[in-house]
């Protein structure tokens, strides 16, 4: 560990977890889980999220219980322990005939079958719609909070400039994350529901114009027109990069 300039700690084993928060522990979960590897399913690791899934054809078997089996096995290897009532399980299947799978367990305990699940910010449902996702992660608690703080500065004689930053900075980013994934996806109702959270912060900051007016004055355009630019651009970032991971 680095103690001050240009001097650093002698170096030691770590024999217990370490403090949520420091800046060594992802560090040192990286190096636990940088070489588990589980054959037969896709498997995905960001820090500390690990996910695993399988493609399972009509009247075929899940073998997911088997993967799972096996990266227990590894865990147990590199001496650290699942925790099954933090492991969920999302089954997306859009079969008329119902084919359930038997439950997937982990330490001899079921593992709780969800209809949505949250991954990096992005809430993901098992019919693969939206509305999940921006309901509950854009136009409710983080979007309703930011607003607040949005009155608050007008509250304390905040000019529009200053409003209109904090509202770009700050509020502006929800409806935009990961926006590439569902923008194409999302019906016209929906987009709706995502345009109000601008509406309503306009309203704060120019009581007195309509919403036209307001993006005018501001010169920032809907929120629609926003995803569908962000989309475009990535969709030509990656058919201009031969090398990028997803160009075909």
């Amino acid at each position: 560990m680095k103690l001050a300039h240009d001097y650093y700690s002698d170096w030691g084993s770590v024999r217990a977890g370490v403090p949520q928060g420091t800046k060594l522990r992802p560090w040192l979960f990286l190096v636990m889980i940088t070489d588990v590897h589980v054959n037969g399913v896709n498997l995905w690791k960001y820090v500390d999220y690990t996910s695993m899934a399988e493609a399972v054809l009509k009247g075929q078997p899940s073998r997911i219980q088997v993967a799972v089996d096996g990266l227990v096995g590894q865990a147990e290897i590199y001496k650290f322990q699942l925790n099954e009532t933090k492991c969920k399980e999302l089954q997306i299947s859009f079969s008329r005939s119902v084919d359930p799978f038997k439950a997937v367990t982990i330490n001899n305990k079921p593992v709780e079958v969800e209809t949505s699940v949250k991954r990096l910010g992005l809430t993901i449902s098992n019919n693969l719609k939206w509305s999940a996702h921006i309901y509950k992660e854009c136009c409710q608690k983080r979007s309703l909070s930011r607003l607040y703080l949005l009155r608050q500065l007008k509250r304390a004689k905040g000019d529009h400039a200053q409003l209109l930053c904090l509202y770009t900075s700050c509020i502006w980013l929800i409806s935009e994350y990961a926006c590439q994934v569902f923008h194409s996806g999302v019906p016209e109702h929906l987009s709706e529901e995502l345009e109000k959270i601008q509406r309503r912060a306009l309203r704060i900051i120019f009581p007195d114009l309509g919403y036209q007016e307001a993006l005018k004055e501001c010169n920032i355009a809907t929120l629609h027109q926003r995803r569908q630019w962000l989309t475009e651009r990535l969709f030509n970032e990656i058919k201009d990069n031969s090398l990028h991971k997803l160009h075909h």
